[in-house]
């Protein structure tokens, strides 16, 4: 029971939020709450606490059942028996009477000076005072302790009564500790306001308490150990047992041959525990399987006993590995065979493999559709990101002969039943009509008199690249068979001729001929009379003696404006410097890839990569369809997918007209390919790919396990009949138990190593930290520090990937909490093209260098097991993760495999193999 009084200055009562938390929490993680000031911490002003002991049920020692303990005005008597005459006189007694108990049971306080400098020290004292008195109780039964928490009491809103006084009722967990009250209080009036904190302590003259790894992996061994604390003035000898359930079936004793069953304890006697120390008493259990281990340590000595039961999880050794690997079958080509790896050996009814068929990219045009229809009206570049994809959906399903319907229910048939219901009410696929319409009417009202567009309506002025997007928007739109208004087709246009060609540069020039670029880009695709386009071909023409100006999207943008305003020589011109600035990776399985504009470090929308890529891809469309960076660039942009969009609307509005083009150019979904599917030489099943089928999704063959095996497997694409392309991916998962799982990965790959951070002495005497690599089942010394070393390796630029990295059993890390203080620093530069030059061309040197001396944050989550890792971006390239822990526990311990994926994109991903790692015993003396 715990009773606080809190009043005002003016005596009226107050509202209180109350905590009573293991004091050790504030130490680790400071309080979250605002600090008060001064003049707030006076009104309402908390007093003091009131506290009562019972029994048992409330400190986790014992009292007698008379006794009666209280702090903050209670009723004290002098030597002489009569009463204390008020709280200095209280403090005063208990300075004298309990100070000297409770300093021999706890050396916290003694740090902290007399106890009369803070009420909030009388509650400890008595505490302290209750537990000495037990010394004069009978040898008690062992009373095991069960209930452990880090908190054991809060209540948000604690009224007070008329007196200023409120109640609070709770029983403290089984924990052997200091436990900090916090209280928060708030007057009658709503402005005034109070803090107070005070501490208790449950303790008890001898203790024991377990010291456990806090999870085991199946076959781990593990020397957990028995504290036996001592907090009498005179030495003891203490006998401890500890007796193992669950999965965990042996306990030896160190130095010891005996060996016990699961549920007879182990015995240990005759431990010396000095007086105000304490002693180790240790054994070695075995993780036998998966499952919960159960350890019950009780210790004893003549008069005093303690005990506590400890529950934890054992991990089963090994992983679900997943693995992928891709192919593409080019237009023509007659067999395609991607290799499968499966653990060894094999275990079947653990074990699943598909091969995912496609015949188009055009279903990752279709699987953006949705969220880039639905997206609810907002400013003008919003608005007209969701109806330009609106307009060449229509236009690209309407000119590949696919009904509106049956693309609906293409799409609407793979949501959830939330997702479901929400497009219910909102635009659909079926309703394009109706988003073009609304979209139209509302670019109307956003025009501005001089026919341009701003940011947003009502804007005070003119954006022309938000007018030139509209003027772009609108030439698709008219395209497509769309009526457009005259009024809104010519005043923008008009808006975005009149400024043209007349730019003043600002800085470096780059933002105003990256602007006109793209001016000239839309109105490329406008209807023009021979005046203008007399006009623009000036125009183009100076910004293309100006080009050194441009960024790569500026550069992509005058590519596709050359195809109506540039001459043939010029055009040559422009697909070299688009070649040059072209960032490849090469890959063998999906296709090599292709990008321009950057991943990171970028502040324009229009710098981005994949704005930036999809606008390159339609220049290379418009002025050499078959150009070998086609296809790299389409597979850039689909890998580079977040659930099925790209980053923004605006960014997925560009990459889905750019995959029109692509589908449209290229003939893809059109005319019919039959596929064979083999699995190691045995047939498994033909599919038909066809623009029917292109509305079902990706065609899904289950590969028989009878068919497959541990280790490397063979999955053919052999043609049938048809020229057209075939995409595939061939998934796979499967159990990989301890040693069998070895380093595996599509589109990336991940490696750990520890090392050791052992601590020496010099000749001098100085102390030296010799950092050792430690090779899988090499050994530490228990209280060593030992870092992870984990390294990613990419061939593309990826985001938002996690890398979980399991710990060993015997460790725990520098640092309990999450947060940004892990780094990721590159290790290795950014590989190089076929033709040499750099596959992040452009990217500056000193960036490099930041990036390989310092690295950048990543967001580090602890969890018991593991620590989790989370890059918003991975630059193709080898990057380290480096981590801290400390050896704690000796042992023989497993770590798990570190796993990496791609959180969007699941098909990428990664795991290392398995490995052991020793802890050793400190010796004696260290």
């Amino acid at each position: 029971m715990l009773v606080v009084e809190a009043k005002g200055e003016n005596g009226k009562p107050a509202e209180l939020a109350l905590t009573v938390a293991d004091a050790s929490l504030h130490q680790l993680w400071a309080t979250v709450a605002p600090r008060l000031g001064r003049e707030q911490d006076r009104d309402p002003a908390l007093c003091g606490a009131y506290a009562k002991v019972v029994g048992r049920s409330e400190r986790g020692f014992r009292v007698p059942r008379d006794e009666r303990v209280e702090t903050f005005l209670g009723d004290y008597s002098r030597a002489s028996g009569e009463p204390c005459a008020d709280e200095s006189e209280q403090l005063e007694w208990m300075n004298e009477r309990v100070a000297p108990f409770f300093r021999a049971n706890s050396d916290y306080w003694d740090r902290q000076g007399d106890i009369s400098s803070a009420a909030s020290k009388i509650t400890s004292a008595s505490d302290a005072y209750t537990s000495a008195r037990k010394e004069s109780l009978p040898e008690p039964e062992i009373e095991v302790r069960r209930v452990f928490s880090s908190t054991a009491f809060w209540a948000p809103a604690v009224i007070t009564d008329a007196k200023g006084e409120a109640t609070v009722t709770f029983k403290y967990p089984d924990n052997l500790t200091q436990w900090r009250i916090e209280a928060y209080a708030v007057g009658a009036d709503g402005n005034s306001f109070g803090t107070a904190t005070a501490f208790t302590r449950t303790s008890l003259p001898f203790q024991a308490r377990l010291n456990l790894p806090r999870f085991l992996v199946a076959g781990d061994r593990a020397e957990p150990s028995a504290t036996l604390v001592n907090r009498t003035d005179v030495p003891l000898a203490a006998n401890a047992e500890l007796t193992v359930g669950g999965v965990v079936t042996s306990v030896v004793a160190p130095g010891d041959g005996a060996r016990a069953s699961q549920a007879a304890p182990l015995r240990v006697d005759g431990v010396a525990v000095p007086a105000q120390g304490e002693s180790q008493a240790s054994w070695v259990v075995r993780a036998e399987r998966p499952g919960t281990a159960e350890f019950t340590l009780k210790a004893w000595t003549g008069a005093e006993s303690d005990g506590m039961v400890l529950k934890e999880p054992v991990l089963e050794d090994g992983i679900l590995q997943e693995t992928a690997a891709s192919g593409r079958l080019a237009r023509g080509e007659a067999k395609r065979e991607l290799s499968l790896a499966l653990p060894e050996p094999l275990d079947p009814a653990r074990t699943m493999a598909r091969v995912h068929l496609s015949g188009s990219h055009a279903a990752a045009m279709l699987d953006a559709l949705p969220y880039l229809v639905d997206y609810p009206y907002g400013c003008v570049e919003q608005t007209m990101s969701r109806f330009l994809p609106a307009v060449i959906a229509k236009r690209t399903l309407g000119e590949l002969g696919f009904d509106v319907a049956a693309v609906e229910s293409r799409i609407l048939g793979r949501e959830s039943a939330a997702d479901a219901a929400r497009r219910a009410k909102t635009a659909g696929l079926a309703r394009l009509d109706e988003v073009i319409g609304k979209s139209l009417a509302r670019l109307s009202e956003a025009q501005r008199p001089d026919g341009g567009f701003g940011w947003w309506p009502e804007a005070q002025q003119s954006d022309a690249w938000m007018t030139a997007y509209v003027v772009w928007g609108l030439a698709q739109a008219e395209r497509a068979g769309v009526v457009i208004p005259a009024s809104l087709v010519n005043g923008t246009k008009e808006a975005l001729l009149k400024p043209l060609g007349g730019r003043t540069d600002q800085g470096d020039g780059r933002d105003g001929a990256d602007t006109e670029a793209w001016g000239l880009a839309a109105l490329s695709a406008a209807p023009l009379n021979s005046d203008d386009v007399l006009y623009l071909i000036g125009v183009w023409s100076r910004c293309f003696a100006d080009r050194e100006k441009l960024s790569a999207s500026g550069r992509a943008c005058l590519a596709l404006a050359a195809a109506k305003f540039g001459s043939a020589e010029k055009r040559v011109v422009l697909l070299r410097n688009l070649e040059n600035g072209a960032r490849r990776a090469a890959a063998d399985d999906f296709g090599d890839t292709v990008h321009w504009g950057s991943t990171t470090n970028y502040w324009r929308a229009r710098d981005g990569a994949v704005e930036t890529t999809a606008l390159t891809l339609l220049a290379l469309l418009e002025l050499e369809p078959q150009h070998a960076l086609v296809e790299p660039a389409m597979n850039w942009l689909v890998l580079n997918r977040r659930s099925g969009c790209w980053e923004s609307t605006r960014a997925t509005a560009f990459a889905v007209l750019a995959l029109s083009r692509f589908v449209q150019v290229r003939g893809e979904a059109q005319g019919e390919t039959e596929i064979e599917v083999l699995a190691n030489g045995a047939p498994v099943g033909r599919v038909k790919l066809n623009r029917e089928s292109l509305l079902a999704g990706a065609a899904v063959l289950e590969l028989p396990l009878s068919k497959l095996q541990g280790g490397q497997n063979r999955v053919a694409l052999r043609r049938i009949s048809g020229d057209g392309p075939v995409y595939a991916m061939a998934l796979a998962q499967a159990w990989a138990s301890g040693e069998t799982v070895k380093p595996a990965g599509h589109q990336a790959e991940v490696a750990r190593g520890f090392v050791r951070q052992k601590a020496t002495t010099t000749l001098v005497g100085a102390l030296r930290i010799d950092p050792q690599p430690l090779p899988s089942g090499g050994a530490a010394t228990a209280g060593e520090e030992v870092q992870a070393v984990v390294t990613v390796t990419v061939p593309n630029e990826l985001e938002y990937v996690m890398v979980a990295v399991p710990k060993p059993a015997g460790c725990e890390p520098l640092n309990p909490l999450s947060g940004w203080d892990a780094r990721m620093r590159r290790v290795q530069p950014d590989r190089k093209a076929d033709d040499g030059r750099p596959t992040t061309e452009g990217r500056k040197q000193e960036q490099d260098n930041e990036q390989v001396t310092k690295g950048r944050a990543i967001y580090r989550e602890e969890r018991d097991d593991k620590s989790v890792f989370f890059l918003d971006r991975l630059g193709a390239g080898t990057w380290e993760i480096r981590f801290g822990m400390r050896a704690v526990t000796p042992g023989d311990f497993r770590a798990l495999p570190v796993q990496l994926e791609a959180m969007y994109v699941p098909e990428i991903r990664a795991n290392s193999d398995a490995q052991r790692v020793r802890i050793e015993a400190r010796p004696a003396g260290r």
